[in-house]
């Protein structure tokens, strides 16, 4: 084994490969997501059910429900009017 190899659930796999999979596992206090194999869209739902303090989680739900509506990003939908609001230059 390379000192840059990584040992994870007795299976080793490089640096890079490690990275890869941490990537796409969001722990939280709240829960872990584990998001291979999802769309962005779907993505965002599991992170919002698995990962969000319960204090959030109507609020971002109401925001990606919103934005899955309204949003020309079908994949990766963002409402940017909603987003930006606070920052107008009035």
């Amino acid at each position: 084994m390379e000192e840059s190899d990584v040992r994870l659930n007795h299976k080793i796999m490089t640096a890079n490969e490690a990275a890869e999979l941490l990537k796409n596992c969001i722990v939280t206090e709240q829960g872990l997501a584990d998001l291979r194999g999802h769309n962005p869209s779907e993505r965002a739902d599991l992170i919002i059910e698995k990962c969000v303090h319960p204090d959030f989680k109507d609020q971002l739900r109401e925001y990606v429900d919103r934005a899955k509506k309204t949003s020309k990003f079908l994949h990766t939908p963002h409402d940017f009017d909603k987003v930006f609001s606070n920052f107008s230059d009035d």
